[in-house]
């Protein structure tokens, strides 16, 4: 079509403006919008006051979805139509985040891909999910996660995440771990203090085995246990992977634990 429209907006997180580069995607309130392969779909990001203004839209009823800003969680809005010649002005948007209880600690910034491990800013080549070791001990506080944690993890072995707790917990706790890929389907255990809390196998996005490296098919994995498995002094949050086939791994975009 000759004639377009566009669509802008301002996005906050709790009250306060997204931070700048949170990604702004017009498309269908279908199936995830990763997955979509019909219609049209329009992006854009946010400046530093959260303002962001997509141009050059087809006309038609869109949702917009939004991501970035260290929030593992997507916001979105529905019933978004565009005519031709019309800026569609949405004003103030807020984004409420989503609060699991206390935060102890997270790994990596959430943003969709692997931005700040090792490895993470590597040039392509077939090789390079080779490198990551099998093990790894990873301590909260003192351990670099530009050094010491990788963009993925694929070998048989354990990533072990080791953290100092002060108090003792009765409730709930999260841990969420944003996934940037998953390849080949690898068994992944989740232990805390050795008692298992998950097994996850989530499939197959080709990633790692082409030599992907800042991100695949995102997927979110919220694993809720009893609080009470943590335990005053040093605890310990094994990720082990079993059932490891060549070029396969998980691509890790953040992980954090919260407790209420």
């Amino acid at each position: 079509p000759l004639q377009r429209g566009a669509v802008s907006g301002n996005l906050f997180i709790n009250g306060k403006p997204a931070l700048k580069g949170t990604h702004i995607v017009l498309a269908a309130d279908s199936i995830d919008w990763q997955a979509q392969s019909k219609g049209y779909m329009y992006y854009g990001t946010t400046n530093e006051k959260g303002y962001f203004n997509i141009k050059h839209v087809r006309a038609g009823s869109y949702t917009l979805y939004a991501y970035g800003s260290n929030q593992t969680e997507e916001f979105k809005k529905t019933a978004i139509t565009i005519q031709p010649e019309v800026t569609k002005i949405l004003g103030k948007l807020n984004w409420l985040a989503k609060n699991n209880g206390e935060l102890l600690w997270q790994i990596g910034e959430a943003d969709r891909k692997t931005t700040g491990f090792n490895l993470s800013n590597h040039k392509r080549y077939y090789s390079v999910f080779k490198i990551p070791p099998a093990d790894i001990n990873f301590a909260i506080g003192k351990s670099d996660p530009s050094k010491d944690w990788y963009y993925a993890q694929t070998k048989q072995g354990s990533w072990k995440i080791n953290f100092d707790v002060t108090k003792t917990y009765n409730d709930t706790a999260t841990l969420t771990i944003a996934i940037a890929g998953y390849a080949r389907n690898p068994v992944l255990e989740v232990l805390v203090n050795d008692n298992n809390i998950a097994r996850i196998r989530a499939g197959n996005d080709a990633s790692v085995y082409r030599s992907v490296i800042a991100g695949g098919y995102y997927q979110l994995k919220e694993i809720k246990f009893s609080a009470a498995l943590l335990k005053q002094g040093t605890n310990t949050i094994s990720f082990n992977l079993s059932s490891v086939k060549e070029g396969a791994g998980v691509m890790y975009d953040a992980i954090k634990l919260e407790v209420k």
